[in-house]
C-alpha cells in the first residue's frame, strides 16, 4: 500500500509504500509522485518486488 505523503525540506510530494518499505523520489507536483506511486503497485500486482 502506498501513500503520498510532502516533504517540507525538499517542498515536494513523494510516495511511501508500506508494503515493503520503499520511498520514491521528490516530485514538484502531487500528481506527478501519485503516478509514480501506480506504477510501483503495478510491479507489486506483477510479483516484480
Amino acid at each position: 500500500m502506498t501513500q503520498i505523503e510532502y516533504d517540507e525540506a525538499t517542498d515536494g510530494f513523494y510516495f511511501r509504500c508500506y508494503d515493503c518499505g520503499r520511498e520514491g523520489r521528490s516530485w514538484d507536483y502531487r500528481r506527478d509522485a501519485e503516478l509514480d506511486a501506480d506504477r510501483h503497485d503495478e510491479q507489486h500486482d506483477d510479483g516484480l518486488i
